[in-house]
This record gives C-alpha cells, sequence and structure tokens, in this order.
C-alpha cells in the first residue's frame, strides 16, 4: 500500500519541521492580511469622509448662493419705489387693469432679469398680489387667506430681513407642489407699516 508512505513523512524531523514553518509563515500572512485590510479599510472610510465633507461644503456653497441671489433680488424690489408705486395704484380696477400689469411687469423684468428660474410674488394683507416668472398676474384675494399663511404674518414681524420658509405647499399658484422661499416685508414708504411681503420663490425639487 502507498498510502501510509506520506504519514512516515510526516514523522520524521524534516517533516515535523515542514509543518511547523508552514504554520508560521501561514500564520504571518493571516496576520499580514489583517493589519493590511485594517490599515486599507481606515484609509478608504477617511477618504469616504473627506469626499463627503466636501460634497456637504459644496452643497451648502451652492444653496448659499441661491438663497443670497434670492435675497439680493427681494431687497432689490422692496427698494424699487416705481413698483411700489404701482403695487399700491389705488382701487382694484387701478391695480388690476391691462395697462398697469404690463407697467408691472415691464418694471419687475427691469429690476430682477429674466425670473424663469424663480418665481416672484408680491402678496398684501389687504388681498392684492402680484405673481411674475412662470405665471404672471394681477389679483385680489381674499384678504384672509393670505393672512392665515403663518410665514406672511412671520415675515411681516421681521421688517423687511430676510425669511426662509419652511418646505411648505404653494399657496399662490394654479398647481400644487412644495416650494422654498425667501421672503421680506414691503411697506409704501419709509416708517410706514409693513403690509406686504416679497417672496422669491423656488421649487423644493431644485432644493
Amino acid at each position: 500500500m502507498c498510502y501510509p508512505l506520506p504519514m512516515k513523512l510526516f514523522r520524521t524531523i524534516r517533516g515535523r519541521l515542514f509543518i511547523s514553518c508552514a504554520c508560521i509563515i501561514a500564520a504571518l500572512i493571516f496576520v499580514l492580511t489583517l493589519l493590511f485590510y485594517r490599515d486599507t479599510a481606515s484609509l478608504l472610510e477617511s477618504r469616504a469622509s473627506e469626499s463627503l465633507q466636501q460634497l456637504a461644503i459644496n452643497i451648502n456653497q451652492y444653496l448659499d448662493a441661491d438663497f443670497e441671489a434670492m435675497n439680493d433680488m427681494a431687497g432689490r424690489i422692496i427698494a424699487s419705489q416705481p413698483i411700489k408705486n404701482h403695487y399700491y395704484a389705488n382701487g382694484e380696477a387701478a391695480f388690476t387693469s391691462l395697462e398697469n400689469q404690463l407697467e408691472m411687469f415691464d418694471l419687475l423684468f427691469t429690476v430682477t432679469g429674466s425670473s424663469l428660474e424663480y418665481q416672484i410674488n408680491i402678496a398684501g394683507d389687504d388681498g392684492r398680489l402680484v405673481r411674475f416668472g412662470k405665471l404672471n398676474d394681477l389679483s385680489y384675494l381674499n384678504p384672509e387667506r393670505i393672512g392665515r399663511t403663518d410665514w406672511f404674518a412671520k415675515c411681516l414681524l421681521r421688517e423687511g430681513k430676510p425669511v426662509i420658509t419652511e418646505p411648505r405647499e404653494n399657496e399662490w399658484g394654479r398647481r400644487s407642489g412644495t416650494v422654498v422661499s425667501v421672503c421680506r416685508a414691503l411697506n409704501r414708504t419709509f416708517g410706514s407699516r409693513y403690509d406686504s411681503v416679497v417672496e422669491i420663490q423656488m421649487p423644493y425639487d431644485t432644493v
């Protein structure tokens, strides 16, 4: 029988040395593999963390730039006396007339430029509403509908300082949708009561 020969081989000193060396080498390979895996995993984790941090910084910068642009746009509107003159035109008929609408849109375009990226809304506590952007019109709403919005009242209390709203359903659009806005209160003249809000609106999907 040829099978007992290997067993006799492993009973020799040479065989035992071979087994011992093989075990030592296997143990060293196992330890080195664990060390390599630990170091590689730590390195990959560190790089992934740095990548996520950089991504978060980039997203934050993009959002800051968007909100700053929206705030700047609202500031230009509340600083424009011609826009306020047309917005505060007396009476619903004069406010919603075609001539006043065209003049208002021309003024808003001159002050803000193309508004396809943002929807601009100017709403007053008396119900008047200007919409300029993807939706353009001048109309009167029920004042209670405007007064029921929490962000509207909060913005009036800020007296011209910017307010960023939480994601919410669009109150003024013909279609529903979640939006985020930068809002600033508007008054007719310096020192008068703040009674309206300029809202620069962006779809939440864009955010």
